[in-house]
């Protein structure tokens, strides 16, 4: 989102070696509602296509938490799929189902599995 200036680094951070990462923005407004979010899918397509097209990433991804919740995830996924169609949508609400469905139920609460 082009509000969000700590993205960036954070996810450099994160990254695995020899894992790239590149970034481009979406255009939002300054100011944060539903209405604004549920916009970033207008212009999604094209942001995913944009991103290294010469060199084709294997992941594309949504990193706006709050987006990811009102947009859905798989609008997002249909979006990224037809601006970068070489491409595996990502989005953070479907990296926390994941997170969330790895993990099991045991005597005493809900136990995530982690590696």
């Amino acid at each position: 989102m082009s509000t969000d200036l700590a993205a960036e680094a954070d996810f450099g951070d994160m990254a695995p070696e020899g894992v790239g990462v590149h970034i481009t923005r979406l255009k939002t407004d300054d100011y944060t509602t539903n209405e604004t979010l549920s916009r970033h899918i207008e212009h999604m397509a094209d942001a995913a296509g944009r991103i290294q097209p010469d060199t084709r990433p294997d992941v594309v991804s949504y990193s706006c938490t709050s987006g990811s919740i009102v947009i859905g995830k798989d609008r997002i996924f249909k979006e990224i799929h037809d601006g970068a169609p070489w491409a595996q949508p990502m989005c953070l609400v479907q990296g926390f189902w994941t997170l969330c469905t790895s993990g099991r139920q045991e005597a005493g609460g809900w136990h995530t599995l982690s590696g």
